[in-house]
């Protein structure tokens, strides 16, 4: 599977959408994704690609990268400034262990936002990229949650951007995996759980410093699980070689 990639001129790249990131899809999902065909015609790069998965096949539909979790800064949806005002609103230290340790990993997240381990790719018919942001305010666990309510009781909020005629192929899309597990094995890389504590933190508001804490520890999580998935995969270039070092002594300084 080989993703052809055409340069575009941008004013500003999304780094879920970058050449490094279709190069790290084309190696996280060549087990999944078959008959890639990348296009260029619409604002973001985009790429139709067929599903081959446990013994059912979903043909011709089209996907985009999608950053994971959103540490990101200065747009309507942004977290990272409210996360920093919890500290700068007169946390005490009894309730949080450790300001400095508070301020360092946030930043870290920060710098991981545009990272090779922090992007996946989501199906773009069907809109869930747009649901995952009006469910949770682009809060990964928050989407996660939404899918295992699809999966264990039909609780279908993941359908809500979604246009009449669309609707269709994205439930075919979900029932292309067995499960809430299956699905975050398979597109994301990680656990069980990984994926129990993100369905029950998906549940919660993030409305302290705590969750915060709590919040950032899931992401660190994440990261590294899916930082091994992607150093375990063989015949990687040097650009993805590169972004694995980078991301790996970022994360080494988590916990400093």
């Amino acid at each position: 599977m080989i993703f052809l990639w055409r340069l575009q001129l941008m004013v500003k790249e999304e780094f879920d959408s970058s050449k490094l990131a279709f190069e790290i899809y084309n190696k996280i999902y060549c087990n999944l994704l078959t008959n890639i065909r990348v296009k260029n015609d619409k604002k973001r790069p985009y790429f139709k690609a067929d599903i081959n998965h446990n013994g059912k096949q979903l043909v011709d539909m089209n996907y985009g990268g999608d950053t994971d979790f959103n540490f990101g800064s200065g747009f309507s949806y942004s977290t990272f400034p409210k996360y920093q005002n919890y500290i700068q609103n007169g946390i005490s230290d009894d309730k949080v262990e450790s300001i400095k340790m508070y301020y360092n990993n946030l930043k870290i997240c920060q710098l991981l936002y545009r990272s090779g381990v922090n992007i996946s790719i989501m199906p773009q018919t069907g809109a869930l990229n747009i649901a995952k942001k009006q469910i949770g305010n682009d809060r990964l666990d928050t989407f996660i949650w939404a899918l295992e309510q699809y999966y264990s009781s039909n609780v279908n909020l993941l359908m809500n951007a979604s246009t009449y005629q669309n609707a269709k192929y994205l439930k075919e899309y979900l029932e292309q995996f067995d499960g809430i597990e299956d699905y975050c094995s398979q597109i994301y890389h990680i656990n069980s759980s990984l994926v129990e504590d993100m369905v029950e933190s998906g549940k919660k508001a993030i409305d302290s410093p705590e969750r915060v804490i709590e919040y950032m520890n899931l992401a660190y999580r994440f990261w590294t699980q899916k930082l091994k998935y992607l150093e375990s995969i063989c015949y990687l270039n040097e650009s993805i070689k590169q972004e694995i070092c980078r991301v790996t002594k970022i994360i080494n300084k988590f916990y400093d």
